[in-house]
């Protein structure tokens, strides 16, 4: 079985305590990943480094899809002195009762369940699979992690590891987005500022996807 975990202020989330908020159109980022994901998964991990930032989410107003709902579970950096990529994910692990868990932000809000899914296909016996961006770029959290790392992530956070040295130590397959999808430069952008939610948003309002 598969659980989804989407990690809220880790690794390019740099648009601040309430990124998760940000408005792409006429909705939430989180919205939009809760949106695309639903077939994998109707109740989400949602992986955040601090209490402060679970009652913003609490908080927050946002209307999910009827269908969906959420469970808040708070980063145990505490256990490892600060947050971290790894942290996070070793959280969503030790979290979820599936053997596998596909990881993501809200700063990928159109990646599709069909993309994770063929991503599933090709894990065959790895430990993890993550993708490769157009830009080349090799992307932790985006990709599918089995359970059975979870311990073996303890004991590297424990002695400072973060998380490109943690794959290091795994068996990890990587895949390029264009193996995925039909529209990989689309899918897997990255929402990392507000005017990547103005010309995202442009494309897609121009493709009539909003």
């Amino acid at each position: 079985m598969l659980d989804v975990a989407i990690l809220v202020g880790y690794g390019r989330d740099s648009l601040g305590l309430r990124s998760f908020s940000i408005q792409l159109l006429d909705k939430p980022l989180l919205v939009w990943v809760l949106e695309s994901l639903k077939e994998i998964s109707k109740s989400p991990l949602i992986i955040v480094t601090s209490e402060g930032h679970a009652k913003a989410i609490m908080r927050s107003g946002i209307e999910l899809p009827r269908d969906v709902s959420y469970t808040i579970v708070i980063d145990t950096y505490i256990t490892f002195k600060k947050p971290s990529s790894l942290s996070g994910v070793y959280t969503a692990l030790s979290s979820t009762i599936h053997d596998k868990v596909f990881v993501t932000m809200p700063n990928y809000p159109l990646v599709k369940a069909s993309s994770v899914k063929k991503m599933l296909t090709m894990m065959d016996d790895y430990d993890v699979v993550i993708v490769k961006l157009p830009s080349g770029e090799i992307e932790p959290l985006l990709g599918i992690y089995r359970k059975r790392v979870s311990s073996k992530l303890e004991h590297l956070l424990e002695a400072g590891y973060d998380i490109y040295q943690a794959l290091k130590e795994l068996k990890v397959k990587i895949i390029p987005v264009s193996a995925l999808s039909n529209n990989p430069e689309l899918e897997f952008t990255c929402i990392n500022s507000f005017q990547d939610t103005f010309r995202v948003g442009r494309i897609l309002a121009t493709k009539g996807l909003g």
